[in-house]
């Protein structure tokens, strides 16, 4: 069966119908308008007012998405990489900015950072127009949502290359230092030695001169012989002390500190 046509007078009261609802939906309309334009301009200030943070900082700080793109990054960053303005950066990945290595390096860090939820701490070298390799620590935080999701990362990052520079000198100054200790007892060793070889060679042959001519003196007493062999045994002595001291002294005068030498005794 054919269903019946709906009657042509019924079309005036569907269009009577919105043409009385029109002005409450247009009141609608301009309310939801407003409010996105206050949420707008909200957004709007409070993207200025991180920015204005952003640039106020020394260190380098910037704003991504999950997605590894650039949301807004501070003067510092731009010049960082050779840029001037940092609104050329916002919508960018590391790709775009980095050396290849630089780029995969840093978005496995920022996956970690989105993976595990937690900030991480690393120190990575970054290739600076203009300066060279720079070494930079890299704080990258999780940014989260109302409802507890981490749509985004925060870092900052702090030239640590004058740092890592004086830390290597330390270090290389207590290399030297511990190698100038163990050359300086090497070389006491080697004093203590030469000088006893000297005190044997020397001062040791004429103790034992000495001692051989009082012993040969007190023999010949012993055995009653003639006072004038135990006079001439002992004058030997005499020659003997003689040269012992001579040779004390110049052993002495030998070890005395080389300052006296090149500075005087002042």
């Amino acid at each position: 069966a054919i269903k019946p046509l709906t009657p042509i007078t019924w079309l005036p009261q569907m269009d009577a119908r919105p043409e009385s609802e029109r002005p409450r939906q247009e009141h609608r309309v301009r309310v939801r308008t407003e409010d996105l334009a206050r949420a707008a301009r909200r957004v709007d200030d409070s993207r200025r007012r991180l920015q204005a943070l952003l640039d106020n900082m020394l260190d380098i700080a910037w704003l991504k998405d999950v997605s590894g793109r650039y949301i807004s990054v501070n003067s510092s960053f731009a010049k960082s990489i050779g840029m001037d303005n940092p609104a050329d950066i916002a919508g960018k990945v590391d790709q775009h900015l980095l050396e290849p290595e630089e780029a995969l390096y840093t978005r496995e860090i920022d996956l970690k950072v989105v993976g595990t939820r937690r900030t991480q701490r690393v120190e990575q070298p970054y290739n600076v127009p203009g300066l060279g390799v720079r070494w930079h620590e890299v704080i990258r935080t999780p940014n989260f949502n109302e409802a507890g999701m981490v749509v985004g990362i925060v870092g900052i990052a702090r030239d640590m290359t004058e740092r890592r520079r004086m830390l290597q000198e330390l270090q290389n100054s207590e290399t030297e230092l511990l190698r100038l200790n163990e050359l300086l007892l090497s070389s006491q060793e080697e004093e203590r030695t030469r000088i006893r070889q000297e005190l044997h060679d020397s001062v040791g042959q004429l103790l034992t001169g000495i001692k051989w001519a009082v012993e040969r003196a007190k023999l010949s007493m012993t055995r009653g012989k003639a006072p004038k062999e135990a006079q001439d045994a002992l004058a030997d002595v005499v020659p003997m002390v003689q040269n012992t001291e001579e040779e004390l002294a110049r052993i002495l005068l030998a070890l005395r500190p080389k300052a006296l030498d090149e500075l005087g005794l002042e």
